[in-house]
């Protein structure tokens, strides 16, 4: 073996190749044995233990994608059956879901009727009803009174019965559902955008799937619009006025119930929210029945427990909060019609600080400290402009020469009778002339309203401070009315105080929407009022620059050091006056002038490039112009609107006596009176 090992090594140092070959050979055989046993057998046990962990990640992906879909599952069974930590309304409450309306008015005319007999103060006044409306009224109220909120007692339960809980559900304009009819499914499209509205009472709530009726009932009509039942709710603003969108009805008399917890020191923003914090209850708010088609023609049992539970347990937790409300006031006489006082200031309102609630609840409490900070700009002016303490009814009285009481006028009125010796004084107290002359006509004798004496309070809150004149009918609408219905006509100019002048501006706005709607006249874009020349409106701006920076263009021979304006500094930086000098030229060719001086560029800063439309007819005018076309009915019907809007957007409690939404317009200058009339006024004074 030792030989044939020397043999091959001295055959190798000869021949110098085959020993590299050889010698390579041998390192390829090492390499491959350390790569075979060596390296080969880490990776593996590598690549296993990375293979274990992928396997191991794989099952606890998959592990948590089954607890993920238990947990929706068993969060699916939990929405679709009503557990007991959900609220549930008892049985004692019984729940109506119409779908008809003839069933509608069947059941929430009974309804409503129940509710108008406990309006009426004396036990014994039998009712009375209305053939035009089909509505209980009593022999001796107004019309003026029907509007107004009634008086607090123990059979309407201090006001409490005419708390109605309010809500409503809308449905997909675009959504299909199947409809079977005799037996046969057809594809309906649903084009509502409110589907069901809620009410609810103490005893009964009231489902209406308005999504299946082509209008609203009247009886629902009649509740919706009745300022005197106030509807309940959350976000009930957004309620009322998607009903208006779809159906064109006005839902009067609505409370959000947000602003009164914060007043009461409640905490909640939804409904959800204030059940917990007030009644400690949870409310179902599954997305599944919250977010479902409320437009299908049966409802659900969860969708009918859900959707009763949202309106009676709103009326409920305006109870419990009023109840707080009522038992912070230690004055017995502060606790009078104290549902009215507390739903006043919040109807159809919405409040976003605590602060301003207090500051405003401190104020009708006597606390006269008014927190500017808290109030509208335009409030703020007008509290500054008007005086604190004003006296606007002077009460004077004016007779004829035949002791006929004419009317009731002002001092200012007495002085001027008086200097001028065409009246003597009669009476001190109160302030009484008698004329020397007999007057043409007869003025307002006979009208109770006009003789009869007048506070100077607001007519809304009996406030005494910065109260103004307010006009029912709005000035814009008021000055196209013919001058024998202005001149001489004070009954619907009231006294009001600046507060409530404020809330009278909203409430009026809204009100022209809907007489927009009424005639048919749309409110005009304040674009159409002028027309705009754009060429000079560049020219005067132009005009302007050049002017400002006039001495940096270097040509200033026509003009004097007098005239001579000092340039606006960081103007003349910002423009170069190459583009100064194209501005002048652009100038000169507009006046034709080839200098220009200040007077000049004067001049053209005088011109106004927005001209008045003279085809222009605004809004208004169109209104009255269709008002006045009617005759007498029509403007009858037009200012008794604006009466009503005003007796039902503020509630007042102080109005002057006799006054009367249905008072006659009188369209005569003279306002001359029948003279059996006369006759029975004197033998009334005899």
């Amino acid at each position: 073996m030792r030989t044939i090992s020397q043999k091959l090594i001295l055959f190798l140092s000869k021949n110098q190749k085959l020993k590299y070959f050889f010698n390579t050979s041998i390192l390829l055989l090492v390499f491959y044995w350390i790569y075979k046993n060596v390296l080969i057998k880490k990776n593996k046990n590598k690549n296993n233990n990375h293979d274990d962990h992928v396997n191991q990640k794989i099952q606890n992906i998959q592990e948590n994608q089954k607890t993920t879909t238990q947990n929706i599952q068993n969060k699916r069974n939990e929405d679709t059956t009503t557990t007991k930590n959900y609220f549930k309304l008892s049985n004692d409450i019984k729940i109506h879901v119409l779908s008809t309306p003839e069933e509608c008015d069947l059941i929430l005319n009974e309804f409503y009727q129940s509710l108008l007999l406990k309006m009426v103060d004396d036990k014994n006044s039998p009712p009375m009803i209305d053939g035009a409306d089909g509505v209980i009224i009593n022999q001796q109220q107004t019309t003026t009174e029907l509007l107004l909120f009634p008086n607090c007692n123990e059979i309407n339960n201090d006001g409490l019965d005419f708390i109605i809980g309010f809500d409503a559900e809308w449905g997909n304009p675009n959504s299909i559902f199947d409809d079977k009819i005799d037996d046969k499914t057809t594809k309906t499209h649903y084009n509502h955008k409110v589907a069901l509205i809620q009410l609810s009472s103490k005893n009964e709530t009231f489902l209406i799937q308005v999504s299946q009726m082509e209008k609203i009932p009247i009886s629902l009509e009649q509740i919706l619009t009745d300022p005197r039942l106030i509807k309940v709710g959350v976000a009930v603003s957004q309620d009322a006025a998607t009903i208006f969108q779809t159906f064109s009805v006005v839902t009067k008399g609505y409370v959000d119930l947000v602003p009164i917890a914060r007043l009461t020191n409640y905490e909640g923003n939804g409904l959800a929210s204030l059940a917990l914090n007030v009644m400690n209850v949870t409310l179902n708010k599954s997305n599944k029945i919250r977010c479902g088609h409320w437009e299908n023609k049966k409802l659900s049992n969860d969708q009918i427990h859900y959707a009763a539970a949202d309106a009676w347990v709103g009326r409920e937790i305006f109870e419990i909060m009023f109840n707080t409300y009522k038992n912070s006031k230690t004055d017995p006489n502060d606790k009078k019609d104290l549902v009215y006082t507390l739903c006043r200031q919040f109807t159809g309102a919405s409040f976003k600080s605590i602060n301003k609630l207090k500051n405003r609840e401190n104020n009708n409490n006597g606390n006269n400290n008014d927190n500017t900070n808290n109030k509208p700009i335009k409030e703020n002016m007008l509290k500054k402009t008007v005086p604190d303490k004003r006296v606007l009814y002077d009460n004077c009285l004016m007779y004829s020469p035949d002791d006929v009481l004419l009317s009731s006028i002002s001092k200012k009125k007495v002085e001027w009778y008086v200097s001028r010796q065409l009246a003597d004084i009669i009476k001190e107290e109160p302030l009484s002339i008698k004329l020397k002359f007999q007057p043409h006509g007869e003025g307002h004798s006979g009208d109770q309203f006009y003789l009869a004496s007048k506070e100077n309070i607001c007519v809304v809150c009996g406030s005494t401070h910065k109260i103004l004149r307010h006009s029912m009918v709005p000035h814009c609408y008021r000055q196209y009315l013919p001058e024998e219905i202005k001149s001489h006509s004070s009954h619907d100019v009231i006294l009001v105080c600046c507060d409530c002048h404020a809330i009278l501006d909203k409430k009026n706005q809204i009100m022209k929407m809907i007489i927009s709607q009424q005639y048919n006249v749309p409110i005009d874009n304040e674009n159409k009022q002028f027309i705009t020349d754009h060429t000079l409106l560049k020219i005067t701006q132009i005009a302007s620059i050049v002017k400002n920076n006039f001495y940096s263009t270097g040509n200033n021979n026509n003009i004097s050091e007098d005239n001579l304006i000092k340039g606006n500094k960081k103007c003349k930086k910002n423009i170069p006056d190459e583009k100064l000098e194209e501005m002048k030229k652009i100038v000169m060719e507009y006046i034709g002038k080839e200098e220009i001086n200040v007077e000049d560029l004067d001049e053209i800063l005088k011109l106004n490039p927005k001209q008045k439309n003279e085809n222009y007819i605004p809004h208004e005018k169109k209104v009255i112009d269709k008002v006045l076309a009617m005759g007498e009915k029509g403007i009858f019907e037009f200012i008794r609107s604006w009466r009503k809007n005003f007796v039902e957007s503020v509630q007042p409690k102080f109005l002057p006596e006799h006054w009367s939404i249905d008072k006659v317009v009188c369209c005569d200058n003279g306002h001359r009176k029948p003279k059996d009339q006369r006759q029975k006024q004197i033998q009334n004074q005899e």
